[in-house]
């Protein structure tokens, strides 16, 4: 999308869901994910992230805030 990556892409519900790896949890990684996030918010897009040791722990309740966000589920 543009300059960017992105992992998953709901483009009706203007949805990012971007699968974060230790890389996102260094100095550089925040701040690339900051500038993303903003250019992704200045064309209507929320991005959720999910950590992949959440992933793995806790695979349901990550399809669970997903569906959420999709708008599927109250």
């Amino acid at each position: 999308m543009g300059p960017y990556v992105a992992d998953f892409a709901a483009h009706k519900q203007k949805l990012v869901i971007e699968v974060d790896g230790e890389f996102h949890f260094t100095n550089k990684g925040i701040r690339k994910t900051k500038e993303r996030d903003e250019w992704f918010a200045a064309r209507g897009y929320d991005v959720l992230h999910i950590d992949t040791g959440e992933l793995s722990r806790n695979f349901e309740g990550c399809i669970t805030s997903i569906l959420f966000k999709l708008g599927l589920m109250n």
